[in-house]
């Protein structure tokens, strides 16, 4: 028992070891491309030179409108970033992208969370129906979600295994790829 405790310290501080030696590397090559790390659990302060807000998007992407549509391509992809990249809520990422036009000063108005939904609904039923690879290195995750009424949702979550984040790194959600969403009014091993 004394030796697997005195085996494990020594793994532990190994590999505290090789942290603390990537830290030093990293704080090298920050300092080297002239921007000063910042000191764990503070943010790093602006300088003058640096915008308070940053600078407006522009080009063909804001001013592209796809038919049937009333808001740019620009408008949507950000509604989307917002909403899956930041983890807001919809009604926050309205607010956002109004915030956004005031100091961009853009004419078009913020779409209204419902609207930006609609959009986020159809990034998942396309996502759900697309082509998906054929790769012999697949890996599953079954879940269940919350019941909602009588159903719950079956839900096969396909992982390429060739392409798995590092270790010490959490999954994202683009890392994987909808299989499977079945709703259930129960989960027997038959039905799995």
């Amino acid at each position: 028992m004394v030796k697997n405790r005195i085996r494990f310290l020594e793994e532990r501080k190994a590999r505290w070891k090789s942290r603390a030696k990537a830290l030093e590397e990293e704080v090298a090559r920050s300092t080297a491309t002239g921007r000063a790390a910042s000191p764990p659990g503070q943010a790093r302060k602006k300088t003058w030179a640096e915008p308070a807000v940053p600078e407006a998007p522009g080009g063909a992407a804001l001013a592209l409108v796809p038919v049937h549509h009333q808001y740019s391509v620009g408008c949507i992809s950000l509604f989307l970033t917002v909403v899956l990249s930041v983890a807001t809520s919809l009604r926050c990422a309205s607010r956002v992208l109004a915030l956004f036009g005031e100091f961009w000063a853009q004419p078009q108005v913020a779409p209204a969370w419902g609207t930006g939904r609609w959009g986020v609904l159809r990034v998942g039923s396309y996502k759900l129906t697309r082509p998906k690879a054929h790769a012999e290195d697949w890996g599953w995750i079954v879940a269940h979600t919350d019941q909602v009424g009588t159903h719950n949702c079956w839900l096969i979550l396909g992982l390429r295994l060739s392409a798995l984040p590092a270790p010490g790194q959490g999954l994202r959600p683009e890392d994987g790829e909808p299989l499977v969403r079945e709703p259930v009014r129960k989960s027997t091993g038959e039905i799995v």
